[in-house]
């Protein structure tokens, strides 16, 4: 059996006499099937130029019909043209056409017709659907450029959902930013629909359905600390309102960051009550992460063989790194088994001195002293840890796998209700569990109650300067250095980075720096006034708004003096 492809330009009178015939047969044989394709007249010739090309054919009018072999495969045989098909069909089947040129061009005219009728609903049917609206704030940290291709490949939201993505960023006067966009546009993703830069707060968060927080504190701000975390607050408490207003009820956040991230969450959640206290999330993954890494490399195994550690606490300050439970699959020692097979840490690790003095100050110090050494702010691991958690909200925790999560406290394990405390967590049908079956004993009950204890001072904006542990081992390991670097021993090196480190944070915030922000008054809706946070809110400075002169050659639309929810965008297919 074979199949025809009969294809032209849709105002084609010859198309329609070909057209004719190709039907007629299909009607009145069973093994003759054809196939159509219609072109607007202004695409027909590129449309042919391409398809030749593609074949190795030549032709050059419209129609052009070729045979495929249906069972066979392969490439298909170029037939010809309309006069080629016309001959065909007498010649094998004894078929001859008659249609006079008049009712050709009027069937012509009604193919053009409907061809325009079926794009233009088409078009109609693409606008309703719409996007899944992402946005990002804090645009400028190194983890969005690590994220933003795992967010758009379809693994995460189905290989079928279009995607827009805002990325936010009131510290940015538009050229970096821009820059990033332009970068993104020219992945030329087939599932990105477009690509929206905002400068300022009006209309954020506009419809959004998933919402990741990045902000941090500046750190080249000459400000005091516990001012600086006091204006990240009350930007967060502002996001809350802007979401409780603007984003989808059932819009999802997830919070990271180096500074005060459990209290960032809970001031966005009691600002946006409407949505479910079970759609925001901070993540703790990192401090997670690190703390296996450091322990496979006590043991000497990897850190995918290290398993079932819980991170407790305030992920940015004080945590408490749960170990009773950690499993070590593949120790080299008198006891072996399968790959399933796995011990206790704590019956293999016998350095009980470096648990206890040593494993929490290194995992606090990890992050911020790799970031020195090499001066370069990390990403990757925060991206890939984002994305970890992100999967497993979308498509469930797979079996037996814990995450250790900041979740707003209904008094598990004795945690004071109504704070954000990580905790070990599941995720099942879109929701996170808390695994409350898991036991702790006394003593760990008891610093889970003093880190709740600083977590409600936080609450009220008390700032509590953190007084780091005592460090008394090499806390940057020589696995670290550069193979072939003249640097300065690593003993040397450690006292230098601790020294530093003695009067700052307990957990140092090493982004990427931001510029200097000023303060000026933000723009709010008359129904809700914000003059408490407007008198110290920073947003971009007013000159700064506008974007470059170079910007308005730029398929990107910036946000400029807009009114709310009516954000510039770019779509995608206005590139093509």
């Amino acid at each position: 059996m074979a199949k025809f492809v009969l294809a032209g330009s849709a105002d084609c009178p010859y198309f329609a006499k070909a057209e004719f015939v190709a039907d007629y047969l299909a009607k009145n044989l069973p093994d003759f099937k054809i196939h159509k394709i219609m072109q607007l007249p202004q695409d027909w010739e590129q449309w042919l130029q391409n398809i030749c090309l593609t074949n190795g054919w030549k032709h050059k009018t419209s129609p052009i019909v070729w045979r495929e072999l249906v069972n066979r495969g392969g490439k298909g045989i170029l037939l010809g043209g309309f006069n080629d098909f016309l001959d065909y069909a007498q010649g094998y089947y004894g078929l001859t056409a008659d249609m006079n040129t008049q009712r050709m061009l009027n069937i012509a005219e009604e193919n053009l017709k409907t061809k325009q009728e079926l794009m233009e609903e088409e078009a109609y049917n693409k606008l309703l659907i719409k996007p899944y609206e992402i946005w990002i704030t804090g645009a400028l940290n190194p983890t969005v450029m690590n994220v933003i291709p795992t967010l758009v490949s379809g693994n995460l939201l189905g290989e079928y959902t279009e995607i827009s993505i805002n990325l936010l960023d009131i510290s940015d006067s538009g050229n970096i930013l821009h820059g990033f966009c332009l970068e993104i546009f020219d992945m030329a993703w087939p599932l990105v629909r477009k690509i929206t830069m905002h400068y300022n707060l009006k209309g954020a968060f506009v419809n959004a359905q998933l919402i990741i927080i990045l902000d941090d504190i500046d750190n080249d701000s000459r400000q005091p600390i516990e001012e600086r975390h006091e204006e990240l607050a009350e930007r967060c408490k502002y996001y809350g309102r802007l979401i409780e207003r603007s984003a989808k009820p059932s819009v999802r956040v997830l919070v990271a960051g180096n500074s005060i991230v459990n209290l960032k969450t809970y001031f966005i959640m009691q600002n946006a009550p409407s949505v479910p206290r079970y759609n925001f999330v901070a993540v703790a993954s990192r401090l997670e992460g690190e703390a296996r890494s450091l322990l496979a490399r006590k043991l000497d195994v990897t850190p995918l063989d290290i398993s079932n550690i819980t991170v407790w606490g305030n992920i940015s300050r004080t945590i408490f790194i749960d170990l009773n439970r950690a499993r070590v699959h593949r120790f080299e020692s008198a006891t072996w088994g399968p790959p399933t097979y796995s011990r206790p840490v704590l019956e293999v690790l016998h350095d009980r001195q470096w648990i206890e003095k040593e494993f929490l100050p290194m995992v606090y110090e990890r992050k911020s002293l790799i970031e020195r050494r090499y001066k370069h702010p990390l990403g990757i691991s925060t991206a890939c840890q984002l994305v970890s958690v992100l999967h497993s909200w979308y498509h469930d925790s797979p079996p037996g796998e814990i995450l250790s999560l900041g979740v707003i406290s209904e008094g598990q394990f004795g945690i004071p209700p109504d704070v954000i405390f990580s905790m070990p967590v599941r995720f099942c049908s879109g929701n996170w569990v808390v695994q409350t079956q898991i036991k702790i004993n006394e003593e760990a009950k008891e610093k889970l109650n003093k880190i709740a204890s600083e977590l409600i001072l936080e609450k009220k904006l008390i700032y509590i300067p953190p007084s780091p542990p005592p460090v008394e081992s090499k806390s940057f390991p020589e696995y670290l250095q550069l193979e072939n670097e003249e640097s300065v021993p690593v003993d040397t090196l450690d006292q230098e980075l601790l020294l530093e480190d003695k009067e700052s944070t307990l957990l140092v915030d090493q982004e990427l720096p931001l510029e200097t922000e000023e303060s000026i008054p933000l723009v709010t809706e008359e129904e809700q006034p914000l003059s408490e946070i407007e008198e110290s809110f920073p947003i971009v400075p007013e000159e700064e708004e506008a974007p470059s002169e170079n910007e308005e050659s730029v398929p990107i639309v910036t946000e400029e003096e807009q009114p709310p929810l009516e954000d510039e965008s770019v779509p995608v297919d206005d590139k093509q």
